[in-house]
């Protein structure tokens, strides 16, 4: 069985909202989900801060508050 270990949609004219379901899966890393139309407030559905190394929500309408089990990640783009 494979593993998804980064998962790269930037670019991709996404829009809506980050849908509130678990993303923090052990096998995935990588999250770049920038440069979008995504807008609404970033769901606290990420299950586990420690399994995400890197996260990019940068270049959407995106507002309020980081989740705090974000606030672990070795790096997180904001614009």
């Amino acid at each position: 069985m494979s593993v998804l270990s980064s998962l790269y949609l930037n670019s991709n004219h996404l829009s809506g909202g980050i849908p509130a379901m678990p993303l923090g899966s052990k096998g995935l890393g990588i999250l770049n989900l920038s440069k979008s139309m995504l807008e609404g407030k970033i769901p606290d559905v990420f299950t586990s801060r420690s399994y995400f190394t890197s996260l990019d929500l940068s270049f959407n309408k995106l507002q309020g508050e980081a989740p705090k089990t974000l606030l672990t990640a070795e790096y997180i783009g904001g614009a």
